[in-house]
Formats: structure tokens, sequence, C-alpha cells
């Protein structure tokens, strides 16, 4: 549930910034930083205005109906990219003793707050 709320945050946010067409210094930060170069935002904008939709505040972007590909795949990472540092899971930030059986024991109500301090 948490995923798919994140997702909308993510998604709202990223596509507000591409419909702008000269970003400000920071904004253009972000938007680097989401791996999406002032050329891709053009492109997702484009792809927006032709197929997706805006319901309230609720942007709909419909990418299955986007004829850009690169678009829609640098569009689609930036959100998972956002979603996964929103939403924190233990992963290979663990140490290796938790992988132990009695680091496990130990430890297995912990691993949620090592990941989040580790990354």
């Amino acid at each position: 549930y948490l995923k798919g709320w994140a997702g909308f945050v993510a998604q709202k946010s990223l596509l507000q910034l591409t419909m702008k067409s000269n970003p400000t210094a920071r904004e253009a930060g972000v938007l680097g930083a989401a791996n999406i170069s002032p050329d891709m935002a053009v492109r997702i904008r484009n792809e927006f205005a032709r197929h997706g939709e805006i319901s309230g505040a609720v942007y709909i972007p419909n990418t299955p109906a986007w004829t850009d590909q690169a678009a829609r795949e640098a569009f689609k990472g930036a959100i998972l990219r956002d979603v996964d540092r929103i939403i924190v899971r233990p992963g290979q930030e663990k140490p290796l003793f938790v992988s132990q059986q009695l680091g496990g024991l130990m430890m297995q109500f912990k691993t949620f707050g090592i990941s989040s301090v580790m990354r």
C-alpha cells in the first residue's frame, strides 16, 4: 500500500517538474538526480500531453499508450528510484551476522533500522 502511495506522490512531483519549460537550477538538479536530462524532460512532457490526463490532484500518465519507449522507460525508472528511496526495505545493507541463525534471532526486529541508517 505504501509503495503505491509513494508512487503516486513521486509521479505527480516528477510530472510537475517536467511540465516546466524553464526549470530552476534546483529543479533541474532534481531531474538530473532522477537521470532525466532536459531533452528527456521535454519528451516526457510531450508524451504526457498526448496520452495523460489530470483528474483533480491526480496525474494519470497512461504510460502503456506512450509511443516514445525511451521516455516511458526513463519515467518509470525515475518513479521506481523515488519509491525505493522512500520505502525502506532491508536488503544488502544488513550485516553478515544477521544472516546466521543466532544473529537473525537477535536482530530480527532491527533490520529495518539498520537498513535505514545504512542508506
